[in-house]
């Protein structure tokens, strides 16, 4: 009992000193004091057990002079009270290298297919792109024009949408799938027309951000909508 008055005196008194100075100062100055404070108020007793106490009321005092801020973290190490938000520090943990991995390759083509659907749907418009890329070109195939017009005006629309989904990474994976699909009618009606179509400059790079993108796990791409969605849940 002896120890434990001593080391309320020299708390009040450390309390009084730092009148008005802000809850970390006074937890630090504190704590460098600890070590004076074992050195003359443990003799005869075991080490760790008074090392338990000192640290249990260091923490007791410290949430009784921070009103508001919650308790002590579970693993017993001092919290950025007055500085931080530990909630947010726990939220940028979730932030892997893989999931910014997948953010980059997801932006980039989302990017890609949703700039090319703005395009072709306000300035070209889904109409003039599918007289211009589907329409005349094909004409002379065995395509049905019906068919050149169908496609021809939904495949803006789905890159628009799709790639916007893509983007801000909400339903990526149905968003993916259609994508996908765009790349295989882009694919048939180039071999269609030139058997040797030099697809590296095109198709290759899409396709290979889109595999990866779909291939990695989805619990993994924390930095998107689905991620964030998921997380409140």
């Amino acid at each position: 009992m002896r120890r434990a008055r001593s080391w309320k005196a020299l708390r009040v008194e450390g309390g009084f000193w730092l009148q008005g100075v802000r809850a970390p100062l006074t937890l630090t100055l504190w704590r460098s004091f600890e070590p004076w404070a074992f050195a003359t108020s443990t003799s005869g007793s075991r080490p760790q057990e008074c090392g338990q106490i000192l640290k249990q009321r260091e923490w007791e005092a410290f949430d009784a002079e921070s009103p508001g801020a919650g308790g002590r973290p579970d693993d017993g190490a001092p919290r950025d009270r007055g500085y931080g938000n530990p909630a947010w520090v726990d939220f940028l943990r979730r932030f892997t290298d893989r999931a910014w991995a997948i953010f980059f390759c997801r932006s980039i083509l989302g990017l890609i297919f949703f700039m090319a659907g703005v395009y072709k749907c306000f300035e070209m418009t889904p109409f003039g792109h599918a007289r211009h890329y589907f329409v005349e070109p094909y004409a002379d195939t065995f395509l049905p024009v019906w068919s050149l017009w169908l496609t021809g005006t939904i495949v803006p629309v789905v890159e628009l949408v799709a790639g916007l989904l893509v983007l801000v990474g909400f339903r990526t994976r149905p968003a993916l799938l259609c994508l996908g699909g765009v790349l295989v009618l882009v694919t048939f009606g180039h071999l269609l027309k030139k058997p040797l179509y030099e697809f590296h400059t095109h198709v290759i790079p899409r396709l290979a951000l889109l595999t990866v993108v779909l291939v990695l796990p989805r619990e993994e791409d924390t930095i998107s909508v689905d991620g964030l969605l998921k997380a409140k849940r």
